[in-house]
C-alpha cells in the first residue's frame, strides 16, 4: 500500500489501524484509501484469530482491493497453529497449516495457495519440513508472490552440540537442508542443497560459517538478471562454497566479512561483502556496506556490480531519532538518498517526515532526478 508496481510512492489520503484483543479473539483491521488513475481507491486488510489449547490458534484472513488497480481483487484465508512445548519428553513441536484463494476481475475466476510446515526442536536439535502450493493465477494484490504454478517442499535437519569444556567455544551448528521446486504436474524445475559444514558461536557471541551449497535450475524461457545480461533457457547445474563471520558484536566496533565462490548458470562467480557497525557513544550509530559481485560468463563479457551503501543515525531521546540512508550502484549508475525523521509523541504514537532524493551519474556529476518529501502522522487510541 502507497507504492505502485515500479515502486514508487502513491499518496496516501488516509490510513486506519485497529488492533487488539477480546477475551481469547485478536482483532486487526487497516483501511486505506490510496490515490489511483480514475480517483481515490479503497484497500482494506483484516485479521481475527482465537486462541485455543494451550499455545496453538486458529485464524481468518481476507483483504479488499488492489492498491496499484481500479480492478478488483480479493483474498480470503484461513490457517491453523500448533504448538507443544512438552512434546516427547521436553521437545517443542509446532505445526502451521493454511490456505489461501484469490479473485481478480482482470483474470477472473478463484485460484488457491495452502501450505503446511511443522517443526520439532530442542537444545540439540532443529528438525522441519515444509510444502506450500501456488496456483497459476494465485494472485494477491496486497501481497507478493515469487512464482506461480509452482509447488516447494522443504527439508531441514540440524544438529548443535555444546562445549561445556572449551571455555572460549559455546556451541556449533551442522545441518543439511534441501529445497525442490516443480511445476503443479510435479516435473522438477529447481533444486538447492546446502551442507553447513559448521557454524561455531563463540562465548564472545562472534560467531563464524562455513556452507557448502548445490543448485540445478531448468528454465524453460531465456531471462536477464541485473546487470543486463541474459541467461539463456536450458538446465544448469552448479557448487559454491561461503564464508561468512560476526566479529564484534557486543563491541562498539563490528564486522561482517563474507566470502561466496562457485558456479553460476554456465559461468563462475565470486561475491565478496563488507559490513560494518560502529557505535562511538549511545545515541549515534554508524554503517556502512559494501558489496562485489564479479561474473566470468563463458558466452559474454564480464559482469562487475559494486553496491555501496552507508547509514547515520542519531537517537536524541529514545522517542526522537533522525536517520540518513545513501545507497549506489554502478548498474543503474545512480545514487539514492533517504532522510527520515520519527518522533514517538505518545506511546504506540509515531509521526514520519521522510525526504527522498535521487541522482543520476553523469559526465558532469551526479544531477538529482527525484525529490520527495512525505509526511505521515499516526495517532493510538486505546478502549
Amino acid at each position: 500500500i502507497g507504492l505502485s508496481r515500479e515502486g514508487e510512492v502513491m499518496p496516501v489520503h488516509f490510513a486506519g489501524k485497529v488492533t487488539g484483543r477480546i477475551n481469547d479473539y485478536n482483532v486487526g483491521l487497516l483501511d486505506a484509501v490510496v490515490e489511483g488513475d480514475n480517483g481515490p481507491r479503497n484497500t482494506f486488510v483484516g485479521r481475527i484469530s482465537r486462541n485455543i489449547f494451550e499455545q496453538s490458534s486458529v485464524g481468518f484472513l481476507t483483504t479488499l482491493g488492489d492498491p496499484n488497480s481500479d480492478e478488483m481483487n480479493a483474498v480470503v484465508g484461513t490457517d491453523f497453529h500448533f504448538r507443544d512445548s512438552d512434546f516427547m519428553g521436553g521437545r517443542i513441536f509446532e505445526l502451521n497449516l493454511y490456505a489461501l484463494s484469490s479473485h481478480s476481475e482482470e483474470t477472473g475466476g478463484i485460484d488457491p495457495a495452502w501450505g503446511a510446515s511443522t517443526k520439532l526442536y530442542d537444545r540439540n536439535i532443529d528438525l522441519s519440513a515444509s510444502v506450500i502450493e501456488i496456483g497459476d493465477e494465485f494472485n494477491p494484490a496486497m501481497g507478493f508472490v515469487r512464482r506461480q504454478g509452482t509447488r516447494r517442499y522443504m527439508v531441514e535437519a540440524d544438529f548443535i552440540p555444546y562445549y561445556d569444556h572449551i571455555p572460549w567455544l559455546r556451541k556449533s551448528r551442522h545441518g543439511y537442508e534441501a529445497e525442490l521446486y516443480t511445476d503443479l504436474g510435479n516435473n522438477v524445475v529447481n533444486t538447492k542443497q546446502s551442507f553447513g559444514l559448521g557454524t561455531l558461536y563463540f562465548e564472545s557471541q562472534d560467531f563464524a560459517s562455513l556452507k557448502v551449497s548445490h543448485t540445478t535450475d531448468r528454465p524453460d524461457k531465456d531471462f536477464k538478471i541485473s546487470d543486463g545480461s541474459t541467461i539463456p533457457a536450458g538446465n544448469y547445474e552448479w557448487w559454491d562454497i561461503r564464508l561468512s563471520s560476526f566479529i564484534g558484536i557486543n563491541r562498539p566496533l563490528l564486522f561482517m566479512p563474507s566470502y561466496k565462490v562457485g558456479g553460476f548458470y554456465d559461468g563462475t562467480r565470486q561475491m565478496i561483502g563488507f559490513d560494518t557497525r560502529y557505535i562511538p557513544w549511545k545515541k549515534l550509530t554508524l554503517k556502512a556496506s559494501y558489496s562485489l559481485n564479479l561474473i566470468d560468463w563463458e558466452q559474454f563479457e564480464d559482469s562487475t556490480i559494486n553496491v555501496i551503501s552507508g547509514t547515520l543515525q542519531y537517537s536524541f531521546t529514545p522517542d526522537l531519532v533522525i536517520s540518513n540512508l545513501i545507497q549506489y550502484d554502478d548498474i543503474s549508475n545512480s545514487m539514492g538518498v533517504n532522510s527520515r525523521f520519527q518522533w514517538e509523541y505518545k506511546p504506540g504514537a509515531k509521526m514520519f517526515f521522510v525526504l527522498n532524493q535521487g541522482y543520476v551519474d553523469e559526465i558532469t556529476g551526479f544531477v538529482i532526478k527525484d525529490l520527495e518529501l512525505v509526511a505521515k502522522i499516526g495517532a493510538l487510541f486505546r478502549f
